[in-house]
Protein backbone atom coordinates (compact mmCIF):
# COMPACT_ATOMS: atom_id res chain seq x y z
CA UNK A 1 0.00 0.00 0.00
CA UNK A 2 1.35 3.47 -0.85
CA UNK A 3 2.43 5.66 2.06
CA UNK A 4 -0.05 8.44 2.79
CA UNK A 5 1.41 11.91 3.49
CA UNK A 6 -0.73 14.07 5.72
CA UNK A 7 -0.55 17.85 5.87
CA UNK A 8 -0.66 18.93 9.49
CA UNK A 9 -1.24 22.67 9.97
CA UNK A 10 -1.06 24.49 13.28
CA UNK A 11 -0.09 27.77 14.84
CA UNK A 12 3.13 27.84 16.84
CA UNK A 13 5.35 30.44 18.47
CA UNK A 14 9.08 30.71 17.80
CA UNK A 15 9.66 29.24 21.26
CA UNK A 16 7.40 26.27 20.47
CA UNK A 17 9.25 25.55 17.26
CA UNK A 18 12.74 25.32 18.68
CA UNK A 19 12.03 23.81 22.10
CA UNK A 20 12.40 20.22 23.27
CA UNK A 21 15.58 19.44 21.38
CA UNK A 22 14.16 19.92 17.88
CA UNK A 23 16.55 20.42 14.96
CA UNK A 24 15.71 22.18 11.71
CA UNK A 25 17.76 21.60 8.56
CA UNK A 26 17.79 23.66 5.41
CA UNK A 27 18.25 21.31 2.40
CA UNK A 28 21.92 21.50 1.27
CA UNK A 29 21.16 22.98 -2.13
CA UNK A 30 18.28 25.26 -1.19
CA UNK A 31 18.85 28.94 -1.98
CA UNK A 32 21.29 30.91 0.15
CA UNK A 33 20.35 33.48 2.76
CA UNK A 34 19.11 36.52 0.81
CA UNK A 35 17.16 38.82 3.11
CA UNK A 36 17.98 42.52 2.95
CA UNK A 37 16.89 45.79 4.60
CA UNK A 38 13.31 45.60 3.35
CA UNK A 39 12.75 42.12 4.77
CA UNK A 40 14.56 42.94 8.02
CA UNK A 41 12.49 46.08 8.54
CA UNK A 42 9.23 44.16 8.11
CA UNK A 43 10.31 41.62 10.71
CA UNK A 44 11.61 44.32 13.06
CA UNK A 45 8.21 46.02 12.93
CA UNK A 46 6.59 42.74 13.99
CA UNK A 47 9.04 42.43 16.88
CA UNK A 48 8.46 46.05 17.90
CA UNK A 49 4.71 45.50 17.78
CA UNK A 50 5.07 42.54 20.15
CA UNK A 51 7.24 44.65 22.44
CA UNK A 52 4.60 47.37 22.58
CA UNK A 53 1.66 45.06 23.19
CA UNK A 54 2.89 42.31 25.46
CA UNK A 55 -0.33 40.27 25.43
CA UNK A 56 -0.86 40.37 21.68
CA UNK A 57 0.08 37.80 19.07
CA UNK A 58 1.48 38.75 15.68
CA UNK A 59 1.40 36.48 12.65
CA UNK A 60 4.93 36.34 11.26
CA UNK A 61 4.25 34.15 8.26
CA UNK A 62 4.04 30.49 7.32
CA UNK A 63 6.82 27.95 7.79
CA UNK A 64 6.59 24.67 5.88
CA UNK A 65 8.37 21.70 7.43
CA UNK A 66 8.89 18.08 6.45
CA UNK A 67 9.27 15.58 9.28
CA UNK A 68 12.12 13.10 9.30
CA UNK A 69 11.54 9.42 8.73
CA UNK A 70 14.19 8.55 11.32
CA UNK A 71 13.53 11.03 14.16
CA UNK A 72 10.54 12.91 15.53
CA UNK A 73 12.93 15.70 16.59
CA UNK A 74 14.33 16.54 13.15
CA UNK A 75 12.62 18.54 10.41
CA UNK A 76 13.56 19.78 6.97
CA UNK A 77 12.67 23.42 6.27
CA UNK A 78 10.83 23.57 2.96
CA UNK A 79 9.83 27.23 3.31
CA UNK A 80 10.61 29.80 6.02
CA UNK A 81 14.37 29.37 6.35
CA UNK A 82 15.05 33.12 5.91
CA UNK A 83 12.70 34.03 8.75
CA UNK A 84 13.96 31.33 11.12
CA UNK A 85 17.59 32.23 10.46
CA UNK A 86 16.91 35.93 11.06
CA UNK A 87 15.03 35.27 14.31
CA UNK A 88 17.95 33.20 15.53
CA UNK A 89 20.29 36.08 14.68
CA UNK A 90 18.25 38.35 16.96
CA UNK A 91 18.73 35.78 19.73
CA UNK A 92 22.49 35.75 19.04
CA UNK A 93 22.61 39.55 19.28
CA UNK A 94 20.77 39.47 22.62
CA UNK A 95 23.22 36.88 23.94
CA UNK A 96 26.21 38.98 22.90
CA UNK A 97 24.67 42.04 24.59
CA UNK A 98 24.33 40.06 27.82
CA UNK A 99 27.90 38.76 27.47
CA UNK A 100 29.18 42.33 27.26
CA UNK A 101 27.18 43.20 30.37
CA UNK A 102 28.73 40.24 32.18
CA UNK A 103 32.24 41.22 31.03
CA UNK A 104 31.78 44.76 32.38
CA UNK A 105 30.16 43.68 35.62
CA UNK A 106 32.30 44.11 38.75
CA UNK A 107 29.97 42.43 41.22
CA UNK A 108 30.54 38.68 41.14
CA UNK A 109 26.88 37.89 41.84
CA UNK A 110 25.59 40.04 38.96
CA UNK A 111 28.28 38.65 36.69
CA UNK A 112 27.16 35.09 37.41
CA UNK A 113 23.50 36.08 36.93
CA UNK A 114 24.19 37.49 33.47
CA UNK A 115 26.27 34.46 32.54
CA UNK A 116 23.38 32.25 33.61
CA UNK A 117 20.94 34.32 31.53
CA UNK A 118 23.26 33.97 28.55
CA UNK A 119 23.41 30.20 29.00
CA UNK A 120 19.62 29.86 29.31
CA UNK A 121 19.02 31.91 26.15
CA UNK A 122 21.65 29.97 24.25
CA UNK A 123 20.11 26.62 25.17
CA UNK A 124 16.58 27.87 24.54
CA UNK A 125 17.04 29.54 21.17
CA UNK A 126 20.30 28.40 19.60
CA UNK A 127 21.75 25.07 20.58
CA UNK A 128 21.55 22.17 23.01
CA UNK A 129 24.49 20.74 24.94
CA UNK A 130 25.11 17.04 24.53
CA UNK A 131 25.27 15.45 28.03
CA UNK A 132 28.01 13.02 26.92
CA UNK A 133 30.33 15.18 24.83
CA UNK A 134 29.33 18.49 26.52
CA UNK A 135 29.45 20.04 23.07
CA UNK A 136 26.74 22.29 21.68
CA UNK A 137 24.66 21.18 18.71
CA UNK A 138 22.79 23.84 16.76
CA UNK A 139 18.99 23.84 16.56
CA UNK A 140 19.12 25.33 13.04
CA UNK A 141 21.39 23.98 10.31
CA UNK A 142 21.61 26.18 7.22
CA UNK A 143 22.48 25.13 3.66
CA UNK A 144 26.00 24.18 2.64
CA UNK A 145 26.87 27.75 1.59
CA UNK A 146 25.87 29.39 4.88
CA UNK A 147 26.09 26.78 7.62
CA UNK A 148 29.85 26.87 8.31
CA UNK A 149 29.80 30.64 8.75
CA UNK A 150 26.61 30.51 10.83
CA UNK A 151 27.98 27.85 13.19
CA UNK A 152 31.60 29.01 13.44
CA UNK A 153 31.16 32.77 13.52
CA UNK A 154 27.63 33.75 14.49
CA UNK A 155 26.76 31.16 17.13
CA UNK A 156 30.26 31.34 18.61
CA UNK A 157 30.31 35.16 18.42
CA UNK A 158 33.49 35.27 16.34
CA UNK A 159 34.20 38.24 14.08
CA UNK A 160 35.28 37.17 10.58
CA UNK A 161 38.85 38.14 9.69
CA UNK A 162 37.79 39.74 6.40
CA UNK A 163 34.12 40.46 5.86
CA UNK A 164 34.70 41.40 2.22
CA UNK A 165 36.07 37.98 1.47
CA UNK A 166 32.81 36.34 2.53
CA UNK A 167 30.25 35.20 0.00
CA UNK A 168 27.40 37.64 -0.67
CA UNK A 169 24.91 35.57 1.36
CA UNK A 170 27.27 35.29 4.34
CA UNK A 171 27.85 39.04 4.17
CA UNK A 172 24.07 39.45 4.46
CA UNK A 173 24.04 37.15 7.49
CA UNK A 174 26.80 39.21 9.08
CA UNK A 175 25.02 42.49 8.32
CA UNK A 176 21.78 41.12 9.76
CA UNK A 177 23.70 40.37 12.96
CA UNK A 178 26.23 43.19 13.26
CA UNK A 179 24.13 46.07 11.96
CA UNK A 180 20.44 45.27 11.84
CA UNK A 181 19.92 43.10 14.93
CA UNK A 182 21.89 45.43 17.18
CA UNK A 183 20.06 48.40 15.74
CA UNK A 184 16.79 46.68 16.65
CA UNK A 185 18.00 46.06 20.22
CA UNK A 186 19.11 49.68 20.52
CA UNK A 187 15.70 50.81 19.27
CA UNK A 188 13.94 48.56 21.78
CA UNK A 189 16.11 49.97 24.55
CA UNK A 190 15.53 53.55 23.43
CA UNK A 191 11.80 52.91 23.11
CA UNK A 192 11.51 51.64 26.69
CA UNK A 193 11.09 55.13 28.17
CA UNK A 194 8.59 56.13 25.49
CA UNK A 195 6.76 52.81 25.86
CA UNK A 196 6.26 53.41 29.59
CA UNK A 197 5.30 57.06 29.03
CA UNK A 198 2.66 56.18 26.41
CA UNK A 199 0.78 54.42 29.18
CA UNK A 200 1.13 57.20 31.76
CA UNK A 201 0.15 60.79 31.06
CA UNK A 202 1.81 61.90 34.30
CA UNK A 203 5.19 60.42 33.38
CA UNK A 204 8.09 62.86 33.62
CA UNK A 205 8.80 62.01 29.98
CA UNK A 206 6.15 64.59 29.01
CA UNK A 207 7.62 67.37 31.18
CA UNK A 208 8.81 69.40 28.18
CA UNK A 209 5.69 68.70 26.10
CA UNK A 210 2.78 68.99 28.57
CA UNK A 211 0.36 69.46 25.64
CA UNK A 212 0.83 65.75 24.90
CA UNK A 213 -0.58 64.64 28.25
CA UNK A 214 -4.24 65.01 27.21
CA UNK A 215 -3.67 62.79 24.16
CA UNK A 216 -1.89 60.16 26.25
CA UNK A 217 -4.90 60.11 28.59
CA UNK A 218 -7.19 59.64 25.60
CA UNK A 219 -5.05 56.80 24.23
CA UNK A 220 -5.28 55.06 27.60
CA UNK A 221 -9.03 55.61 27.67
CA UNK A 222 -9.52 54.23 24.16
CA UNK A 223 -7.12 51.32 24.67
CA UNK A 224 -4.82 52.39 21.83
CA UNK A 225 -1.91 49.96 21.29
CA UNK A 226 -1.91 49.35 17.54
CA UNK A 227 -0.34 52.74 16.80
CA UNK A 228 2.74 52.21 18.99
CA UNK A 229 5.15 51.20 16.17
CA UNK A 230 4.16 54.34 14.26
CA UNK A 231 4.59 56.51 17.35
CA UNK A 232 7.99 54.99 18.14
CA UNK A 233 9.31 55.66 14.65
CA UNK A 234 7.73 59.12 14.45
CA UNK A 235 9.24 60.13 17.79
CA UNK A 236 12.68 59.64 16.24
CA UNK A 237 11.89 61.26 12.89
CA UNK A 238 9.31 64.01 13.51
CA UNK A 239 9.67 67.37 15.21
CA UNK A 240 8.11 67.78 18.66
CA UNK A 241 5.24 69.78 17.13
CA UNK A 242 4.53 67.17 14.47
CA UNK A 243 4.67 64.37 17.05
CA UNK A 244 1.98 66.18 19.06
CA UNK A 245 -0.14 66.53 15.90
CA UNK A 246 0.33 62.81 15.26
CA UNK A 247 -0.82 61.94 18.79
CA UNK A 248 -3.96 63.99 18.22
CA UNK A 249 -4.56 62.23 14.88
CA UNK A 250 -4.17 58.80 16.47
CA UNK A 251 -6.72 59.73 19.15
CA UNK A 252 -9.25 61.01 16.60
CA UNK A 253 -8.88 57.91 14.42
CA UNK A 254 -9.24 55.61 17.44
CA UNK A 255 -12.27 57.43 18.82
CA UNK A 256 -14.09 57.28 15.50
CA UNK A 257 -13.00 53.75 14.58
CA UNK A 258 -13.06 51.91 17.89
CA UNK A 259 -15.17 53.85 20.39
CA UNK A 260 -18.02 55.08 18.20
CA UNK A 261 -18.14 52.74 15.21
CA UNK A 262 -17.08 49.64 17.23
CA UNK A 263 -14.86 48.32 14.43
CA UNK A 264 -12.24 45.66 15.11
CA UNK A 265 -9.13 47.45 16.48
CA UNK A 266 -6.89 44.57 15.36
CA UNK A 267 -7.53 45.67 11.78
CA UNK A 268 -5.56 48.84 12.57
CA UNK A 269 -2.29 46.96 13.06
CA UNK A 270 -1.31 46.49 9.42
CA UNK A 271 -2.03 50.11 8.33
CA UNK A 272 -0.05 51.45 11.29
CA UNK A 273 2.82 49.03 10.62
CA UNK A 274 2.98 50.16 6.99
CA UNK A 275 3.06 53.79 8.15
CA UNK A 276 5.86 53.00 10.61
CA UNK A 277 7.92 51.47 7.80
CA UNK A 278 7.17 54.49 5.60
CA UNK A 279 8.36 56.88 8.31
CA UNK A 280 11.48 54.79 8.94
CA UNK A 281 12.55 54.78 5.29
CA UNK A 282 11.73 58.46 4.73
CA UNK A 283 8.69 58.04 2.49
CA UNK A 284 6.38 59.57 5.12
CA UNK A 285 7.68 62.78 6.70
CA UNK A 286 4.66 64.58 8.17
CA UNK A 287 1.40 63.96 10.07
CA UNK A 288 -0.54 64.91 6.94
CA UNK A 289 1.16 62.11 5.01
CA UNK A 290 0.36 59.76 7.89
CA UNK A 291 -3.29 60.73 7.55
CA UNK A 292 -3.18 60.19 3.79
CA UNK A 293 -1.88 56.66 4.40
CA UNK A 294 -4.54 55.97 7.06
CA UNK A 295 -7.57 57.25 5.16
CA UNK A 296 -8.89 53.71 4.83
CA UNK A 297 -9.36 53.50 8.61
CA UNK A 298 -10.58 57.07 9.14
CA UNK A 299 -14.33 56.71 9.65
CA UNK A 300 -16.22 59.11 7.38
CA UNK A 301 -18.36 61.94 8.79
CA UNK A 302 -21.49 60.22 7.46
CA UNK A 303 -20.81 56.92 9.22
CA UNK A 304 -19.57 58.66 12.36
CA UNK A 305 -22.78 60.75 12.53
CA UNK A 306 -24.92 57.67 12.05
CA UNK A 307 -23.06 55.61 14.68
CA UNK A 308 -22.77 58.42 17.24
CA UNK A 309 -26.53 59.02 16.96
CA UNK A 310 -27.02 55.51 18.37
CA UNK A 311 -24.05 55.39 20.76
CA UNK A 312 -24.55 53.92 24.22
CA UNK A 313 -21.88 54.10 26.91
CA UNK A 314 -22.40 52.32 30.21
CA UNK A 315 -21.81 54.52 33.23
CA UNK A 316 -20.70 51.57 35.32
CA UNK A 317 -17.16 50.31 35.83
CA UNK A 318 -14.31 51.43 33.56
CA UNK A 319 -16.68 52.71 30.87
CA UNK A 320 -17.82 55.46 33.24
CA UNK A 321 -14.56 57.35 32.57
CA UNK A 322 -15.30 57.22 28.86
CA UNK A 323 -18.81 58.60 29.39
CA UNK A 324 -17.36 61.45 31.49
CA UNK A 325 -14.80 62.20 28.80
CA UNK A 326 -17.43 62.41 26.04
CA UNK A 327 -19.77 64.60 28.09
CA UNK A 328 -16.87 66.86 29.09
CA UNK A 329 -15.84 67.34 25.46
CA UNK A 330 -19.43 68.07 24.40
CA UNK A 331 -19.84 70.60 27.21
CA UNK A 332 -16.63 72.37 26.19
CA UNK A 333 -17.85 72.51 22.59
CA UNK A 334 -21.20 74.00 23.64
CA UNK A 335 -20.03 76.43 26.34
CA UNK A 336 -16.56 77.30 25.05
CA UNK A 337 -15.14 76.60 28.52
CA UNK A 338 -12.74 73.86 29.58
CA UNK A 339 -14.42 71.34 31.87
CA UNK A 340 -12.88 69.17 34.56
CA UNK A 341 -14.30 65.72 33.86
CA UNK A 342 -14.26 64.87 37.57
CA UNK A 343 -16.23 67.97 38.56
CA UNK A 344 -19.68 66.67 37.65
CA UNK A 345 -21.99 63.73 38.15
CA UNK A 346 -23.38 61.87 35.16
CA UNK A 347 -27.09 62.53 35.17
CA UNK A 348 -29.40 60.01 33.51
CA UNK A 349 -32.39 61.98 32.29
CA UNK A 350 -34.38 58.76 32.02
CA UNK A 351 -33.30 57.27 35.38
CA UNK A 352 -31.51 53.94 35.70
CA UNK A 353 -34.26 52.94 38.13
CA UNK A 354 -37.30 54.83 36.85
CA UNK A 355 -40.55 55.21 38.79
CA UNK A 356 -43.87 54.07 37.35
CA UNK A 357 -44.45 57.61 36.05
CA UNK A 358 -41.72 57.08 33.42
CA UNK A 359 -43.53 53.97 32.14
CA UNK A 360 -46.06 56.21 30.43
CA UNK A 361 -43.48 57.15 27.78
CA UNK A 362 -41.03 54.20 27.82
CA UNK A 363 -41.51 50.46 27.61
CA UNK A 364 -39.27 48.13 29.61
CA UNK A 365 -37.35 47.29 26.44
CA UNK A 366 -36.85 50.99 25.58
CA UNK A 367 -35.62 51.72 29.09
CA UNK A 368 -33.02 48.95 28.84
CA UNK A 369 -31.94 50.11 25.38
CA UNK A 370 -31.88 53.87 25.97
CA UNK A 371 -30.85 54.54 29.56
CA UNK A 372 -27.13 54.65 28.61
CA UNK A 373 -27.54 56.37 25.27
CA UNK A 374 -25.41 59.53 25.05
CA UNK A 375 -28.57 61.50 24.34
CA UNK A 376 -29.89 60.46 27.75
CA UNK A 377 -26.77 61.56 29.65
CA UNK A 378 -25.80 65.04 30.76
CA UNK A 379 -23.35 66.63 33.23
CA UNK A 380 -24.85 67.89 36.50
CA UNK A 381 -23.52 69.20 39.79
CA UNK A 382 -23.29 66.54 42.48
CA UNK A 383 -25.79 68.17 44.82
CA UNK A 384 -28.32 68.74 42.03
CA UNK A 385 -27.93 65.15 40.88
CA UNK A 386 -28.80 63.95 44.37
CA UNK A 387 -31.76 66.34 44.42
CA UNK A 388 -33.39 65.05 41.23
CA UNK A 389 -32.45 61.37 41.76
CA UNK A 390 -35.15 59.22 40.11
CA UNK A 391 -37.71 62.01 40.01
CA UNK A 392 -40.06 62.98 37.23
CA UNK A 393 -38.93 64.78 34.09
CA UNK A 394 -40.93 67.87 35.12
CA UNK A 395 -38.88 68.12 38.34
CA UNK A 396 -35.63 67.45 36.54
CA UNK A 397 -36.19 70.05 33.82
CA UNK A 398 -36.75 72.73 36.46
CA UNK A 399 -33.50 71.80 38.26
CA UNK A 400 -31.56 71.66 34.97
CA UNK A 401 -32.29 75.37 34.45
CA UNK A 402 -30.02 76.17 37.44
CA UNK A 403 -27.04 74.07 36.33
CA UNK A 404 -23.73 75.69 35.42
CA UNK A 405 -23.44 73.29 32.48
CA UNK A 406 -24.74 74.68 29.20
CA UNK A 407 -25.33 71.19 27.82
CA UNK A 408 -27.80 70.59 30.65
CA UNK A 409 -29.48 74.01 30.56
CA UNK A 410 -30.23 73.38 26.87
CA UNK A 411 -32.59 70.51 27.74
CA UNK A 412 -35.89 72.28 27.11
CA UNK A 413 -38.23 69.62 25.70
CA UNK A 414 -41.74 69.62 27.14
CA UNK A 415 -41.54 65.88 27.77
CA UNK A 416 -38.87 63.22 27.66
CA UNK A 417 -39.69 60.43 25.23
CA UNK A 418 -37.72 58.08 22.98
CA UNK A 419 -38.21 60.60 20.17
CA UNK A 420 -36.94 63.63 22.12
CA UNK A 421 -33.96 61.57 23.35
CA UNK A 422 -33.13 60.59 19.75
CA UNK A 423 -33.45 64.21 18.57
CA UNK A 424 -31.04 65.40 21.27
CA UNK A 425 -28.54 62.65 20.43
CA UNK A 426 -28.56 63.56 16.73
CA UNK A 427 -27.84 67.16 17.69
CA UNK A 428 -24.93 66.01 19.85
CA UNK A 429 -23.68 63.81 17.01
CA UNK A 430 -23.45 66.85 14.72
CA UNK A 431 -21.30 68.59 17.32
CA UNK A 432 -19.20 65.45 17.80
CA UNK A 433 -18.21 65.48 14.13
CA UNK A 434 -16.36 68.76 14.69
CA UNK A 435 -14.84 67.75 18.04
CA UNK A 436 -13.36 64.45 16.85
CA UNK A 437 -12.24 65.43 13.38
CA UNK A 438 -8.79 65.20 11.84
CA UNK A 439 -7.07 68.50 11.10
CA UNK A 440 -6.24 67.04 7.69
CA UNK A 441 -9.73 65.88 6.67
CA UNK A 442 -11.15 67.84 3.75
Amino acid sequence: MAQISLLNTRTASFGDLISNGKIYRVPPFQRDYSWNEEHWEDLWQDVLALHTSRNSIHYMGAIVLQSSSTSDKEFTIIDGQQRLATLSIIAIAVIEKIQKLADREVQAEEKRANQERQEILKRTYLCDKDPRSLRYSSKIILNESNNDFYQSNLINLRTPLNVRSLSKSNQLLWRAFQEQAFELLDRLENYSSLFIALDNSNDDFWRDTPENRQYIREMQLFGVKQAYPTLFTAYEKFSAEDFTRLLKLVCVISFRYTVVSSLNPNELEMPYDRVAIGIANGEITSPRQVFDNLRSVYVSDEKFLQDFALLSISTRGQRKKLARYILGKLETEVSGKEVNEDSFSIEHILPESPSSEWMQNFTDMQIEEMVYRIGNLTPLEHHLNRQVSNGSYTLKREVYRHSVYQLTRDILAEEWTPDTLAVRQRQLAKRAIHIWRSDFAS
